[in-house]
């Protein structure tokens, strides 16, 4: 028997329809925080239980002056008021294993509504653990038209 991740949907309230459906997936294309959140508990799932140091994903925001440099690294900007706001990320050992799911599973994945949004994501993300990906309602997102998930130019 396969194992099943099953990611929820929008729950009513502020954070998730106002900051996650309407701001981030309806302006950015994407739901950062929530992307970054799901990444997170999927490498939980896969570290040793005894394991303390399992990789974690951090968003840190920077702002500012339009004139001033970029942040060496960052995933994704915004202009206004002549301010630059910079998503950068950044990653802390500081996650405990959760010994969930061994190298050798193969993980069936679903979700509904912005959890569909999220598992198309992790199936992207991590296209060897998941060997089906059943999403319902999903907004989608487009990772060529992203600037997150766009590679960006070649160098």
């Amino acid at each position: 028997m396969l194992p099943v991740l099953a990611i929820r949907g929008t729950e009513p309230g502020r954070k998730d329809l106002l900051e996650t459906d309407l701001r981030d997936i309806g302006l950015r294309g994407l739901a950062l925080y929530q992307s970054i959140d799901m990444i997170n508990y999927i490498m939980r799932l896969q570290g040793d239980e005894d394991n303390s140091t399992i990789a974690q994903l951090k968003v840190r925001s920077v702002l500012t002056p339009i004139s001033s440099p970029p942040p060496d690294k960052f995933l994704y900007f915004e202009v206004s008021n002549n301010l630059t706001h910079y998503y950068c990320l950044e990653v802390e050992n500081n996650g405990q294993g959760l010994g969930e799911i061994q190298s050798s599973d193969k993980v069936v994945l679903s979700g509904h509504s912005l959890g569909g949004h999220l598992s198309a994501l992790a199936q992207c993300l991590f296209p060897d653990l998941f060997d089906e990906t059943f999403t319902y309602n999903a907004p989608g997102f487009d990772p060529p038209a992203n600037p997150i998930l766009s590679p960006g130019p070649p160098m």
